[in-house]
This record gives structure tokens, C-alpha cells and sequence, in this order.
């Protein structure tokens, strides 16, 4: 890809931003093939991050899964006939058996997402599950951002005390804003959810951070949450661009190590943070880098004040 296709691509990008309801602009920007260096580290992450959510807005727009999902008395079969219709008339164009196949296919496709719905509600874990997982651990963490559990939110956990709140801390994060008590909390996340057939057997489960686990949600994609992010006046750098919470966790869960050169460090040695490829640059996704404490080029200007803010995620 030349810097002129590069410059050219961005070119249109900007006016497609002026013009967004201009068919003929937006239809223009749809023949560029995106550069490689627009991606910056993250190709891989970007690239199947959007084709999960083609799957899904696909899927999704051939049966609305909200309906059989709300209403536990409909089954496969009347999702499956409900479907048929407009899979067969989608594939008009090949072998009526290839049709028919596609459509079973897909229908059990569908009825996963119905399921993963039906079960969003997951089963109060026991105490001795509760124990057995942290002991588990030599350095019980978070599992996707490699934050330390304080004793409070360790008792509170094994206990299964929900209403005692484990205090916030006085200062936090400000690109990972942990600022109410339920960020600092101790969850139980499913590596493989129960809708694809996972299990609360040991090996199945992990402990979260609570900022984690709302961040995640039931979210799969970056593209799932606002393109646009939230901005902050921080004491030090002045304006800066906060990134959404799913971009932050979807970066340093998938990256696990500190991007620093020679440094080993991982989510087991400690909280792994976020900062910018490019100094000046806001945190996008291609411009998010993952450190750990030592080699953060923000350790002087990444803690803040909580009340700074508090109305954050």
C-alpha cells in the first residue's frame, strides 16, 4: 500500500465524516481497501473484532433472538421455521439441498445467541466453589487486567457478601477509572460461557475485577460500544481523550504482556496498563500500548483523584 493510497484513504475518511448522509460519498470510501498501517499494532485485533460483529448484525437480522430470549415458552423449532423463509429466499440462487442445509445451520447458530440470553443470569456460585478458586491462585488477580485483590474484597468474595462494600480507592486509574466499590470487588467470570456449552467446573472459571467484568458485559467486539470516546481535563496533560472501557479491556486482555522492549512482565506480575504508541496521540485502539508499572510512560501522570471521576463507567 503507497502513502498515496494512505493519504487517500484518510482524505476520504474526513469528508465521508462532513458528508455522512451522501450516498455517493459513502459509497466511494467503500471501494478503498483499508491501508495495513492504519490498523498500527492492533490489525489483528480490529480486523476480527468486526468480522464477529458482521456475523452478528447478519444473524441477528434474519430472526430478532430478543423475542425467543424474553419468552422461555418458544423453542428451536419455532425459531427454525421462522427462519426458514428467509434463508431459503437469501439462497435462492444455489441447490435447494445446500439451502435447506445452510438453514439448519444457521438456525442452531441462532438459538446459541437465544440461549446465551436465556442464561445471561448465572447461578450463585457456593462458598466452598468461592475458596477452591482463590486457592487456587499463588497471586490472585483479575484474569483480564492483572489487578490485585485487596483482604476486604478477598473476605467479601469467599464470604459472598454483596452488601458490605469494599471501599473505592482515593486515588485511581484514569484511563481505567475504578471509582465506585463494585470496581475493586471480586467476580466470578466463565471462560467459556454457559450458552456455548461451558461448565462451572474449576478449570472453566476465573476471578475478575468488578471494573472488568462491567466493562465486558455481554460484549464480543470493540465496534460494540460508541465509537467515540469520553474526554477528560487531567490536572497534568490538560484535555485528554479517556478510551471506552471495552477497548482498554479487549487491548490488554488480548495482549497480556507488557509491550516494552525485553520486559517479561505479564498479568501474573501485576495490573497492566494503557498508554499511547504516539505521545500526542488519543487512545484508539491502533494507538493503545500495554505496560506494565515499571515501564509506564504515564506513571507520573496516570493517578488521579476519585472524585475527578466519579461518574465514569
Amino acid at each position: 500500500m503507497s502513502v498515496a493510497n494512505l493519504v487517500a484513504f484518510l482524505q476520504k475518511a474526513v469528508e465521508v465524516n462532513k458528508s455522512k448522509w451522501s450516498g455517493d460519498v459513502v459509497d466511494s470510501l467503500a471501494a478503498f481497501t483499508v491501508p495495513t498501517r492504519v490498523y498500527g499494532p492492533r490489525e489483528a485485533l480490529l480486523k476480527a473484532d468486526i468480522a464477529s460483529a458482521y456475523a452478528r448484525w447478519f444473524l441477528d437480522g434474519l430472526v430478532d433472538p430478543a423475542r425467543y430470549a424474553a419468552d422461555t415458552s418458544l423453542s428451536f423449532s419455532d425459531l427454525a421455521s421462522r427462519l426458514r423463509p428467509g434463508v431459503l429466499d437469501l439462497l435462492h440462487d444455489v441447490p435447494r439441498e445446500e439451502a435447506t442445509d445452510a438453514w439448519k445451520e444457521l438456525s442452531k447458530l441462532a438459538w446459541r445467541e437465544v440461549n446465551a440470553r436465556r442464561l445471561a443470569a448465572r447461578a450463585r456460585m457456593s462458598k466452598p466453589i468461592r475458596t477452591e478458586l482463590w486457592e487456587s491462585m499463588s497471586r490472585p488477580h483479575c484474569y483480564l487486567c492483572g489487578f490485585r485483590f485487596s483482604a476486604a474484597a478477598r473476605d467479601n468474595f469467599i464470604a459472598g457478601r454483596t452488601r458490605r462494600a469494599v471501599p473505592a480507592p482515593v486515588l485511581t486509574d484514569f484511563v481505567r477509572a475504578r471509582v465506585k466499590p463494585r470496581h475493586v470487588s471480586i467476580e466470578i467470570d466463565h471462560v467459556l460461557p454457559l450458552a456455548d456449552g461451558g461448565s462451572n467446573d474449576l478449570d472453566n472459571l476465573r476471578l475478575a475485577c468488578g471494573w472488568c467484568n462491567i466493562a465486558k458485559g455481554r460484549y464480543t467486539s470493540i465496534y460494540d460500544t460508541q465509537s467515540w470516546s469520553d474526554q477528560f481535563c487531567h490536572p497534568a496533560l490538560g484535555w485528554v481523550t479517556i478510551p471506552r472501557p471495552l477497548w482498554t479491556l479487549r487491548v490488554v486482555s488480548l495482549r497480556h504482556k507488557c509491550e516494552n522492549r525485553d520486559c517479561g512482565a505479564d498479568l501474573e506480575d501485576g495490573e497492566l496498563r494503557i498508554a499511547p504508541w504516539f505521545e500526542h496521540g488519543a487512545l484508539t485502539p491502533p494507538n493503545m500500548k500495554v505496560f506494565c508499572a515499571v515501564h509506564d510512560t504515564w506513571k507520573a501522570y496516570r493517578f488521579v483523584k476519585r472524585e475527578l471521576l466519579v461518574n465514569r463507567l
